[in-house]
């Protein structure tokens, strides 16, 4: 297993996902309100950090929030 694959990661990249899955698509497709909070945070960043796939982040920052873009905005 290459430790780049998707197996040998314990997070998702974009690029693992279905290209129906992929926010932007989905947005796109079926409009920016199916989105998850998550989803529109990751669109917004457009990519993670090493180690971290930009969905995590964007879900890791929300919990730390308490789910609430309103206080994460502040």
């Amino acid at each position: 297993m290459q430790p780049d694959s998707p197996q040998a990661r314990d997070y998702v990249l974009i690029q693992d996902l279905a290209a129906d899955d992929r926010p932007r698509e989905k947005a796109m497709r079926n409009g920016i309100k199916t989105l998850s909070k998550a989803e529109l945070i990751a669109i917004i960043f457009g990519n993670g950090i090493k180690g971290k796939s930009v969905l995590t982040m964007s879900q890791e920052l929300l919990a730390r929030n308490g789910g609430s873009l309103n206080t994460l905005a502040r």
